[in-house]
């Protein structure tokens, strides 16, 4: 009878062991990893780079994979550094702050697929015609110092031509090294430049 005893007691542990074995369907799966690889926003922040004065931010081209950005005339784009915001989970590859051509910056997502975008950056042209300076030298011009015109930009003169100046760059304006030169000057220099063409 206890040897009976003893042998049901193995025969229920054996049957609680294969129950547990069996595959019953509820296994754990492992969660599916992102796809996702988009740039979301593209910024050359000042305070990361010496040669800019404001942040700049580029213009995104999901369809084609090209960020283009414009900088002012005469920046540096040969050392900068951008900040990027990629998407959840995704990693940026960018080993380049050459930006002086065509950067190719590569998205890798969390299941490891990956795309490419072009980053384009086009420094604006010098459009601007402003006088920077007027010397009239000493030593190309018959005068006995040289005279350095005060250039006032926001109302477009040249000042500190002295009336006497003025009288000997007309008598002498053949040997200047000058073209298309536009004197301005005040009320009593017009009536002197009035009397010597008309006397």
């Amino acid at each position: 009878m206890k040897k009976r005893h003893v042998n049901l007691w193995g025969i229920l542990f054996l049957i609680t062991v294969a129950s547990c074995s069996k595959d019953d369907g509820n296994e754990i799966e492992e969660p599916t990893k992102s796809n996702l690889k988009q740039i979301t926003a593209f910024i050359f922040k000042s305070d990361s780079n010496t040669a800019l004065a404001i942040d700049i931010s580029a213009s995104i081209n999901e369809t084609d994979k090209v960020i283009s950005v414009t900088m002012s005339y005469g920046t540096d784009i040969t050392a900068l550094t951008p900040e990027i915001t990629v998407s959840d989970k995704a990693e940026v590859n960018n080993s380049s702050n050459d930006f002086s051509g065509t950067v190719k910056v590569t998205i890798t997502a969390e299941d490891g697929s990956t795309v490419t975008y072009d980053i384009v950056v086009t420094v604006e042209s010098n459009n601007t015609n402003n006088i920077l300076s007027l010397t009239f030298s000493n030593a190309d011009n018959p005068i006995d110092v040289t005279i350095v015109g005060q250039i006032d930009e926001e109302n477009k003169t040249i000042l500190r031509l002295k009336h006497h100046l003025i009288l000997i760059f007309l008598h002498c304006c053949h040997k200047f090294k000058l073209q298309k030169v536009q004197v301005i000057a005040q009320k009593s220099a017009k009536t002197l430049m009035n009397q010597w063409y008309t006397s």
